[in-house]
């Protein structure tokens, strides 16, 4: 048998051969495996920036701020009510989401919890235009998600 040769031996485990590691991977050529010395040469991760913090906090008070206007809501027209709490809580799940992440799919996350905030905010707008609860109320909400985007437009266009 031609993979059976590594096993060969003492019995006590796999016998080291010279193209392949001691689990049995192929090792790339001109390439080492990492050691100590290796990886302390390696960059150190930048710590991470409290504005994510800060936006995922925003994103919690903007949901708070709108818990207590969902029954209501509910009773009166449960589709927007059930669209709007989707899209409140894709706003702060995007975020909190996007804090793992590097790079691109970083990026990728803040958009779309960029467009739930606003979409949340419209949402709330539209409440109020068509009377079916009372401006008075939905104005801190709806000033909670503009400041959500608003922060998180900021983390996705950067001042230069």
């Amino acid at each position: 048998m031609v993979g059976s040769a590594a096993f060969l031996g003492s019995g006590r485990g796999p016998v080291a051969d010279p193209d392949r590691g001691v689990r049995g991977r192929r090792r790339v050529p001109g390439r080492l495996p990492p050691t100590e010395e290796s990886e302390m040469n390696q960059p150190a991760r930048p710590a991470p920036s409290p504005a994510p913090l800060r936006v995922e906090r925003l994103a919690r008070q903007a949901c708070q701020a709108l818990a207590p206007l969902l029954p209501a809501l509910d009773r009166v027209d449960r589709d927007l009510s059930r669209q709007l709490r989707r899209a409140a809580t894709s706003a702060a799940l995007n975020v909190a989401e996007a804090q793992g992440l590097r790079a691109g799919h970083r990026r990728e996350r803040l958009a779309t919890a960029l467009g739930s905030a606003r979409e949340a905010r419209m949402a709330l707008l539209l409440v109020a235009d068509l009377g079916l609860l009372p401006a008075e109320r939905l104005a801190q909400p709806a000033d909670r998600f503009d400041h959500l985007a608003a922060s998180l437009y900021r983390l996705l266009h950067p001042r230069r």
